[in-house]
């Protein structure tokens, strides 16, 4: 399985059934993406993290069993195809936690932006509360000019 952002693609080909391993890893993708976008309770994102545990556990688990795999294989050619499965397996394993490490810092990352986002709002509220005032009072010294200068107008008036 390879992961390009939200797509998941296997290696299997349509004609055969996807191997535990595969599944595994392709359930293992789908818990990295929610990961990467999780922002809600803690509590949540603690069973996001057990859950790709466990689903690491069983991918480390398949691994093992190529690996015993290759030691009993009886032929050179039997061989060869488990050590060539186990490299992939592996290199699709690694590809994984690097997934992993990446959607916690992307998470962290949102998480970070949301925080500021709201400080922003509640600081942006008190000002505009304050801007309001400043407004009223602008306003106020408009509508005072404004009765200063007909009051001119009208002496001036009255004068010539």
């Amino acid at each position: 399985v390879f992961f390009s952002g939200r797509s998941y693609r296997t290696m299997a080909t349509p004609s055969t059934s996807p191997t535990p391993f595969t599944r595994a890893l392709e359930d293992a993708y789908r818990i990295v993406d929610a990961y990467r976008t999780h922002v809600g309770p803690v509590a949540e994102l603690t069973a996001l993290q057990r859950q790709f545990e466990r689903t690491c556990s069983l991918l480390r688990a398949s691994l093992r069993r190529t690996e015993v795999a290759v030691d009993e294989s009886e032929t050179e050619e039997e061989s060869q195809t488990h050590v060539t499965t186990l490299s992939q397996q592996r290199t699709q394993y690694e590809h994984l936690q690097q997934a992993y490490k990446a959607a916690a810092v992307s998470r962290k990352s949102l998480q970070k932006q949301l925080i500021e986002e709201a400080r922003k709002e509640l600081l942006d509220a008190g000002n505009t509360a304050e801007k309001r005032k400043q407004w009223r009072t602008e306003a106020d010294l408009m509508a005072a000019s404004k009765g200063v200068t007909e009051s001119l107008t009208r002496t001036k008036c009255m004068l010539a």
